[in-house]
């Protein structure tokens, strides 16, 4: 038999917590490449925390923090494939 389910109180409508989940999963699951333990060291990026970023009309607040991180993320990535792809053309030159 099936325990009673129980409701999540959250700030977000129902409609949108589908989404709120998928984006904690895929954090979740590239948090290592993300680097997410580096920039949120305590309890990650929680419900609370994104609920907090798409409620919350803080200007410095956690939609903020969320976003640059993002974005320093992205840039990162790019920095370094560009380094490999700089790496490997150097490879071709010598063995040329």
């Amino acid at each position: 038999e099936l325990p009673m389910p129980v409701a999540v109180q959250t700030k977000v409508p129902n409609e949108l917590f589908g989404d709120i989940i998928m984006i904690m999963d895929f954090l979740h699951i590239f948090s290592e490449i993300l680097g997410t333990k580096e920039e949120f060291p305590d309890e990650g990026i929680t419900l609370e925390y994104l609920e907090s970023a798409l409620v919350d009309l803080e200007i410095d607040g956690p939609l903020f923090e969320l976003v640059k991180f993002l974005l320093t993320a992205i840039f990162k990535m790019q920095l370094e494939e560009e380094e490999d792809e700089k790496f490997d053309l150097n490879e071709q030159d010598v063995v040329a």
